[in-house]
Formats: C-alpha cells, structure tokens, sequence
C-alpha cells in the first residue's frame, strides 16, 4: 500500500454476495471503497445504494465511486477481489488502471488458483493468498441478504517480502463487523476451504439441494 497519511482506498471488485456486502460493511464504517459493478445492480446502487438485510436490521449504504469502468475508479491502495473463479482469466486486465506501485490485491475466490491467475495480470508482488468465510447472497440487485456470523477474511503474504504489506492491509480492512485474520501459511488455509466446499458442492450440484 502506498505510505500516505489519508486513509487507504479499497476497490471491491463485484457487487455480488461477498462484493456487495463487504463494500457496505467497509463504507458504513467509514472507509474510502470504490466498487466495480456492472448491469443491474450498477443502477440499483447508484439510485439507491447498497442495501444489506444482516443480523444487526437492514441498512442501506451509500456508495459514492461506483462504476463498470475501473478507470473511473482511480488507483486504489487496496483491491479485494470478489468475483467469481471463472471470470478472473478475463478480469485481470480491467483491473490494471487500478494498480498503483504499492497496490495490495486479495482474491476471495474459492479453489486455490485464484492468486496465481490474478498475478498474472497484475504482478506477483501485488497478489497476496486470501481466504472469505461468510453466508450471504444478493437478493437482487445491489441487495445482499447476511445471516449467521461476521464476515471472516483470512490473508497470507505469498513471498516473504509481502508479511509487512499483508498487516498494514490487514489493520486497513478491519470494520465493526468484518474480521480480518493473518497468516503466514495461506496456501494451507486455501486447500483447507476447498477440501471443506469441494465435496458439499459436488453433492448439492448432483442432488439439487441446499446444504441444509
């Protein structure tokens, strides 16, 4: 991140379950987020902002910089990266006028290549491991439904020269009801998660069912 005195910007990339309710939650507390969105819920939350039905009542965020353009969104100090595995070979590039010389990008995607195919795009000293653990979805555009507990990040440096930048994220994302957690073996905590979601995935894809 960039050694400035002015609070660190975070551009969320996805207005979706995770995306949508991470922005919402960053920006009630406070924080400096710009978001990439596109469609429907890019006109619902520029007419009506992010709306979040959650554990703590319903609330309804405003977010200023919202766009389908990163260039709109200026250089950010902090990306976070919450759309889906299958569209970031695609979406890597877009990201690129986002990127400043101490940007930090934190994929939230399940599986264990996420990083590897962002860095591609953006550089290897900019993507760290990253690790989302949180029940929503949206409900319909740029309206996410939150239930059970806080929104849980799990962050790693993937090179030893990254531990510093991965705390000082760490400290700039933490909000009232976001955890953000470190680690300095991330690539354990990935195969963890996709040991754990692999097989109930399989099973509900095969069966039709939900979880529960």
């Amino acid at each position: 991140m960039t050694a400035t005195s002015a609070p660190p910007s975070i551009a969320v990339i996805g207005a979706g379950g995770v995306g949508g309710l991470l922005a919402a939650l960053l920006a009630r507390a406070g924080h400096d987020v710009r978001l990439l969105a596109r469609g429907a819920a890019l006109s619902a939350i520029r007419d009506r902002g992010l709306k979040i039905h959650g554990p703590d009542g319903d609330h309804a965020v405003a977010i200023a910089r919202v766009s389908d353009d990163a260039t709109d969104l200026g250089v950010a100090d902090i990306i976070v990266v919450t759309a889906k595995t299958w569209q970031l070979a695609d979406l890597g590039l877009r990201l690129v006028p986002l990127i400043g010389e101490g940007t930090i990008v934190v994929p939230t995607q399940n599986g264990v290549e996420a990083s590897e195919q962002l860095a591609r795009a953006l550089g290897d000293d900019h993507v760290i491991g990253g690790v989302c653990r949180v029940i929503s979805w949206a409900e319909r555009p740029g309206e996410i439904r939150w239930i059970g507990h806080r929104l849980s990040l799990m962050i790693g440096p993937r090179s030893s020269g990254q531990l510093e930048r991965v705390q000082a994220c760490a400290a700039a994302l933490q909000a009232a009801d976001i955890e953000v957690l470190t680690t300095e073996a991330i690539e354990r905590e990935r195969w963890q998660k996709f040991l754990f979601i692999a097989p109930y995935a399989a099973v509900g894809a095969v069966e039709r069912v939900p979880v529960g």
